[in-house]
């Protein structure tokens, strides 16, 4: 029988054994997002000899490899052939629980491969390390040796146990997961079950179709009871891949051959029919995709196609190769690879000098590896389709992972022993932030707050995760980014019982307008092509933006220095919904007005209360890092300028105490009388030096 003892190279033994080999402080390595955290442990120094260790069948060395080639698969293969070159793998232990790895090497110098790798890198490899008497239950099951248990092939009977194991606990004791049974129906579907056994065809088929096989009459009157259905999230391949349009609408009704459809369609479609279900949407496949009245339509009914589906379907291995990989397959990794090990090496404890094995050692990055920095998880669109599904299974490349809004499971650990107790390590991951904002939706009625409580802030926190989330991904049309996001603000707005305001909300104006981000710092940032309102963070492209709300000493929120006396939200259509395509989008807002001068040369901003600039509130110099423009284009101008004279206004005022406290201003630009955009932001503060309250009357201007 297979020994429960891991393979480990040497190196990774000595890396494991050391508190730190590099002595020259000036050759430890940071992350750019932990300056003060070094990785201070040199691991392999050569391309070669991660190469030895991997052919010898260490553990960690593989888990590396597979963290780094998720990072090559989103490069271009000429980047990726110079990985042998500048090749060097760091190492930090962490109160000799965890080891974290980096990978430097120059082929992550090129700017487009190099925010794909850093944003791995953001999230180095995790391995956990434990004593087997801190975790009982992780050491009897790897003596289990469970891992034999693993089926070869995913897609198998053993997995298709589990998924039906785990729906039927989902079912019984989440009620928070439960979607509302019957009671929404897509416009289209595809009817799984075989119009010709022989070939196995399927068929497309409107909803009053299956009204008229399912309705039934309930004890409210006549009302429709609809079948359960899935969906599929996948990475669109091929764009002359098979798809619904004008003129296939009758062919489709009439049958679709399997053979015409991609591996990842036709394998979801036998899984559907071994699930004992009937019908699942496809986005492709059940949205004409010529017609734009069709397409804005079923986009505008997102949320209720994903939030209504019995579970969704993520096809997160074959978005590596959408084209040509299905979900089903033999696994990539060794299922031994999947599970903990136990090595028998002295580590030293901080407190208790060197300790005597065995030890256990995990990889805790898995789920992240496997599903966040998969192609896929950089859709936009897959954003709300994960957000707004109650029930999920990944198949990954390794394994299928089982996600709903209570639990966490995969093949390799069905009890979710491994996955519980990285949860803290998590903590900060975009599982945990998908999971705890759905749920605490869920549990939130839509009702007025409760005494003392401050609705506006009750999910605002949340709705800024998933904001951060969305934009770092990608969307094929800039012109997508409202629609795309809609389902979520739509699932936001019914608990909140806010106004939505083109990805701000109407309570929290003063501080939703306070996004900013780094191009002042040199990340590039354009203006999205389609129309957008400047002052929206929807406007912006190419970048991380911070939305927030700021909290001062005593965890004092914001005093508001702006009145919205209204707003001006144009659909596109004029009668369509207010969170998808827009036409135009005005804030008129009362506030008071000050002035500011950029002077070039000393690259400092002078702030003036009055409108002669007399009188000088404040100087922000641009190297402080308090002065940030939206674009890159706006830092160019602002650069090459000598001087430049405009408004701004104050937004918020935050108390830090003892008297003092900040502002942010938002930097205008004039486009007619009294109408504005934003361009930028800027924070002012200090004790005496800080607007702590308003009247409420000044002036009013138009923000587009």
């Amino acid at each position: 029988m297979e020994s429960i003892e891991g393979v480990l190279c040497d190196t990774c033994r000595r890396s494991f054994q050391a508190e730190s080999d590099i002595e020259n402080r000036d050759q430890w390595h940071y992350l750019p997002s932990r300056p003060g955290i070094p990785f201070n442990i040199s691991h392999h120094t050569r391309y070669q000899d991660l190469q030895k260790s991997l052919n010898v069948g260490c553990f960690v060395c593989t888990w590396l490899w597979e963290h780094l080639e998720s990072s090559i698969l989103h490069s271009d293969s000429a980047a990726a052939s110079r990985f042998t070159e500048d090749f060097h793998i760091y190492c930090r232990m962490w109160n000799v629980r965890d080891a974290y790895f980096h990978v430097k090497c120059r082929w992550a110098i090129p700017s487009e491969f190099h925010s794909k790798c850093m944003s791995s890198a953001y999230n180095p490899l995790l391995v956990s390390i434990a004593q087997k008497n801190q975790y009982p239950e992780v050491w009897r099951q790897l003596k289990t040796r469970s891992w034999i248990k693993i089926s070869g092939q995913l897609g198998s009977a053993q997995d298709l146990q589990l998924i039906e194991k785990l729906t039927s606990l989902c079912e019984a004791n989440h009620p928070h997961c439960q979607p509302t049974s019957g009671s929404f129906f897509p416009t289209r579907i595809l009817d799984v079950k075989a119009t010709d056994l022989k070939s196995g065809d399927i068929s497309l088929r409107r909803r009053d179709d299956i009204e008229g096989k399912h309705s039934t009459e309930n004890l409210t009157g006549h009302s429709p009871r609809y079948p359960p259905y899935l969906t599929l999230s996948h990475r669109w391949g091929d764009q002359n891949m098979l798809k619904l349009c004008v003129e296939t609408e009758h062919r489709f009704r009439q049958g679709i051959p399997l053979h015409s459809l991609s591996p990842t369609f036709r394998d979801v479609i036998l899984l559907v029919r071994r699930l004992g279900h009937r019908y699942i949407w496809i986005d492709s496949l059940c949205i004409i995709q010529d017609s734009r009245a069709d397409w804005q339509k079923e986009a505008n009914s997102m949320a209720n196609i994903y939030r209504h589906s019995y579970c969704n379907i993520f096809a997160v291995g074959a978005s590596h190769k959408p084209s040509t990989t299905g979900l089903f397959g033999p696994p990539k990794l060794n299922p031994r690879l999947l599970q903990p090990c136990a090595v028998n090496v002295p580590l030293k404890d901080q407190n208790k000098g060197m300790v005597e094995g065995p030890w256990l050692i995990w990889n805790d990055s898995i789920w992240e590896s496997d599903i966040e920095n998969s192609p896929l998880s950089s859709r936009g669109w897959v954003v709300q389709e994960r957000f707004l599904s109650p029930r999920i299974v990944h198949f990954t490349p390794n394994q299928i992972y089982w996600e709903c809004l209570e639990s966490v499971h995969c093949s390799s650990d069905p009890g979710g022993t491994l996955i519980s107790l990285g949860a803290k390590e998590r903590a900060c991951l975009e599982t945990t932030d998908y999971i705890s904002s759905r749920l605490d939706l869920a549990q939130t009625a839509p009702t007025p707050a409760r005494p003392g409580e401050r609705p506006e802030y009750i999910h605002h926190s949340h709705w800024g995760t998933m904001v951060s989330i969305y934009i770092a991904c990608h969307l094929a049309e800039e012109s997508d980014r409202f629609i795309a996001m809609s389902g979520i603000a739509k699932a936001f707005r019914q608990v909140k019982g806010d106004t939505y305001l083109a990805g701000l909300w109407k309570r929290t104006l003063h501080t939703d307008l306070s996004w900013e981000t780094s191009a002042s710092r040199g990340i590039q940032t354009w203006r999205n092509r389609a129309y957008t309102p400047s002052w929206s963070w929807v406007s912006v492209v190419g970048d991380q933006v911070q939305l927030d709300i700021p909290r001062g000493k005593f965890a004092y929120l914001p005093v508001s220095l702006i009145r919205l006396v209204a707003e001006r939200i144009v659909p596109d259509p004029p009668d369509g919904d207010t969170t998808g395509l827009l036409q135009s989008a005005e804030l008129d807002i009362e506030c008071m007005i000050y002035r500011y001068r950029w002077a070039g040369d000393s690259k400092t901003v002078a702030l003036y209360s009055d409108n002669e600039m007399t009188h000088q509130h404040a100087e922000i110099s641009h190297a402080s890092g308090d002065f940030k423009l939206d674009t890159s284009d706006l830092v160019r101008k602002f650069d090459e300028a000598d001087k430049i004279e405009c408004v701004c206004i104050p937004l918020f005022g935050v108390y830090e105490g003892y008297g003092g406290g900040h502002n942010k201003f938002l930097v205008l630009e004039p486009q007619a009388k009294k109408v504005y955009k934003r361009i930028g932001l800027f924070r002012v503060g200090g004790i005496c030096r800080w607007i702590s309250s308003w009247s409420g009357q000044g002036s009013t201007l138009t923000l587009v």
